[in-house]
């Protein structure tokens, strides 16, 4: 079950940068094993996760024009994961990161900006209660996106501007090129147009330091991963293909 998950989640990184929508599928069969295993185990902190990492990839493969609704399905899921956890008692810990996640879909196919506020505050109070710092950025983000969306530039900055607080503090790169990237839009849509291109500098200037020797060694080891899976995949088109053919020649 835990493997089925890990390779999941592997599948969605890999087929995230390649496009590859054979991946992405292979991705949403190994996350609905997993589930599988953990129903038959009655694990239910696990199935909601399941189910959450299901909701991932859907939003992923939706994140394509052709298969937008989609979205619909990552939304059930998401759904279903946050009412398992709710009824349980358990996995509670993941309540935070089930908002988050649901405020997203409200933001990118609901066109519903006041829908991702209203559950990114489910994911601020949970994230502020438990001192998770790190998910507070990604709540800051969503709430930016939603402002700007609603038009309301300085309260997007306002988030923006936190999410480069705790990114900073936290000396999270990645997350802090998203603030500076964040910054950037919004000082653009207000017009600010000195900040602006400060903040789009400053993003520049960072993701040239992030692609250095680091980024380098995090490329070579998803090739690696890369390599592994599709060497995978070949065995297993082979061994259904030498299956096939067995079939075949015991009906001769």
């Amino acid at each position: 079950g835990n493997c089925a998950m890990c390779t999941a989640l592997l599948y969605k990184d890999i087929s995230a940068r390649n496009r590859n929508p054979m991946l992405i599928n292979q991705a949403i069969d190994e996350a609905i094993r997993a589930y599988g295993f953990f129903l038959s185990g009655h694990d239910t902190a696990r199935m909601a996760n399941a189910l959450n990492t299901e909701g991932i990839i859907y939003r992923d493969k939706a994140k394509t024009k052709e298969f937008a609704s989609y979205y619909d399905t990552a939304y059930a899921r998401y759904l279903l994961a946050l009412d398992l956890v709710k009824r349980s008692g358990k996995g509670t810990d993941m309540l935070g990161m089930f908002y988050n996640n649901i405020s997203q879909i409200f933001l990118e196919y609901k066109n519903d900006p006041r829908g991702t506020i209203r559950y990114c505050r489910l994911a601020q109070d949970f994230n502020v209660a438990r001192n998770n710092r790190a998910a507070l950025t990604y709540n800051d983000n969503n709430f930016s996106e939603a402002y700007l969306a609603l038009g309301k530039v300085d309260s997007a900055i306002y988030y923006a501007r936190d999410m480069l607080a705790i990114s900073t503090a936290l000396d999270l790169a990645d997350r802090r090129y998203d603030s500076y990237d964040q910054l950037y839009v919004c000082f653009d849509q207000g017009k600010r147009y000195d900040s602006a291109l400060h903040y789009y500098k400053a993003a520049m200037d960072l993701n040239d330091s992030m692609t250095s020797l680091d980024k380098t060694k995090e490329v070579v080891a998803l090739q690696e991963k890369y390599n592994g899976v599709k060497k995978e995949m070949d065995i297993r088109t082979l061994n259904a293909e030498n299956s096939a053919k067995n079939k075949e020649d015991r009906k001769s």
